[in-house]
């Protein structure tokens, strides 16, 4: 538990001793809905720091944006509500009793499913731009790869400028998912990568010059892969 949590914990106590002793020292008459309302009022407070106890325990798991912008003022209202339920019933209508639960309870389930399904969104958007995030960082060490080797071949020899143009066409690409061909592109890499690692005199320009036409294809197809899954999300 963080800092801010035990903060929350502690405030919350505190709340809770506070009201437990304002009502038994301002209610008179426990008798009918009095006892059940006062229940409720301090559950709604219990909720309120409880919930966002909550939030800080699964901040990790989730969309921080979406969670802050939902799950605390959804808990917010939801305390509001109930406690202002609460005082209500205890000034007005003290025989409704059956009227109070059937509200609370209504109430209760409402929120607890637009917090589950909150959760949930949270909980898969933050996954999305986990996966994001993955394939960019990936697209990108294909890139740096890819100019290390061209750096390696230096402007004299004609696949060093075929690399730079390479790299930077894949750099064009969406690289906010990955697709089938990217397999075939860290192939092709790979391979480039080994024959680089000859000496100069050793490498064979002709399989340097198809790798890099085929990597040029490659990252074509890439393009048109990457257009087709974009408009198959849309």
């Amino acid at each position: 538990m963080n800092r801010y949590s035990k903060a929350l914990l502690i405030s919350g106590i505190i709340t809770v001793v506070i009201s437990v002793i304002v009502l038994l020292l301002c209610i008179n008459d426990w008798g009918g809905l009095t006892p059940l309302a006062a229940v409720f009022f301090i559950w709604a407070e219990i909720v309120f720091f409880g919930g966002l106890i909550f939030q800080q325990k699964i901040s990790s798991q989730t969309q921080q944006l979406v969670l802050q912008a939902s799950f605390i003022p959804l808990l917010t209202i939801y305390s509001f509500v109930c406690g202002g339920l609460s005082v209500l019933f205890l000034i007005k209508f003290k025989p409704e009793w059956k009227f109070f639960i059937s509200v609370q309870l209504v109430l209760a389930g409402i929120t607890a499913i637009l917090l589950i399904a909150l959760y949930s969104a949270s909980k898969a958007i933050r996954s999305a731009n986990q996966n994001t995030m993955h394939d960019i960082i990936q697209i990108n060490s294909y890139i740096s790869r890819i100019n290390t080797l061209a750096v390696s071949a230096g402007e004299e020899e004609s696949y060093g400028l075929d690399l730079k143009t390479i790299s930077e066409a894949l750099r064009f690409t969406d690289v906010s998912a990955l697709v089938s061909v990217d397999e075939e592109i860290n192939d092709i890499i790979s391979e480039l990568e080994l024959e680089f690692e000859k000496e100069t005199i050793f490498r064979s320009a002709k399989l340097i010059q198809e790798r890099c036409t085929k990597l040029a294809k490659l990252i074509e197809k890439r393009k048109i892969q990457s257009k087709t899954i974009k408009e198959g999300i849309i």
